[in-house]
């Protein structure tokens, strides 16, 4: 089993992280950034957290032999209450990749930190043949200083976040992973993650028995009741959250604030 790949989905945060290959426990190092950001405290934002799992990723390295130097991408998305209103904020490390559609168009948010994509943006023409084009020049671990990209974004209801690890990206390609997911816009992120699961693993890109972890993340920004905003559990209330979408305003009673209706898709590979 080579499941590298680790993910998180809930009403406020997503986030898929991949394991660095060929590096030592790369399922590890992908885990421990996954269960830091599940366990995070709601003041600190996704910004702050990356030096914390920068060091819990070295520091499990340093006592364990087997997970020296391991590493790990990371892509992950925060809805954020402000005093202006909600926002999106994202940080992106390694080869994932963070697209928004806003119902009109698909907007990449991210671009991946390969030797590949270096120099596309130096227009260097070796950019797609480079036998080290998919070389990772940035991940978490893989570097004593390895910096995260961050983006954000005013939260707009109806709004659809996708992240995904490259496992996704190779086995379909860019152009048909965007055709994919403008075919199943109308569907729910449920049934579009499990979709673009599906069509990676009968693309025919990657040969037979090479084919990564396949990981996507789907979320939606929904409205939902002020009144029916947590569960006894502290968290939000998804079940509900379902039902109430931007689509649907006349579903809707009292103030709204925006949550996050995420669903994933995962395969790992064998």
């Amino acid at each position: 089993d080579r499941k590298e790949d680790h993910h998180l989905a809930n009403a406020t945060t997503i986030s898929v992280a991949d394991g660095v290959g060929g590096r030592p426990a790369g399922a590890l190092a992908s885990k421990i950034a996954i269960d830091m950001l599940r366990g995070a405290p709601e003041n600190l934002s996704l910004r702050q957290l990356m030096p914390a799992i920068e060091a819990a990723v070295r520091a499990r390295g340093a006592g364990d032999p087997a997970s020296e130097n391991m590493a790990t991408t990371l892509d992950a998305a925060q809805l954020v209450e402000e005093e202006r209103g909600y926002r999106m904020y994202g940080i992106h490390i390694g080869d994932g990749l963070a697209i928004v559609d806003d119902g009109t168009q698909l907007r990449q948010l991210t671009t991946a930190h390969t030797l590949g994509s270096q120099l596309a943006s130096q227009r260097n023409p070796a950019s797609a043949r480079h036998p080290e084009r998919t070389r990772l020049l940035r991940a978490r671990g893989l570097h004593k200083v390895a910096d995260v990209d961050a983006w954000d974004e005013r939260a707009v209801l109806g709004n659809r976040y996708i992240l995904s690890t490259d496992g996704l990206i190779d086995a379909l390609g860019v152009d048909q992973f965007s055709r994919v997911l403008l075919r199943m816009r109308g569907a729910d992120p449920q049934q579009a993650a499990a979709t673009l699961v599906d069509f990676g693993l009968r693309s025919t890109r990657i040969p037979a028995g090479e084919l990564d972890n396949l990981t996507v993340v789907m979320a939606d920004i929904v409205s939902q009741a002020r009144s029916e905003r947590h569960t006894d559990s502290g968290d939000m209330d998804h079940s509900y959250a379902e039902l109430t979408s931007a689509r649907r305003p006349a579903d809707l009673v009292g103030p709204c604030i925006p949550q996050v209706n995420a669903q994933q898709g995962h395969y790992g590979a064998q």
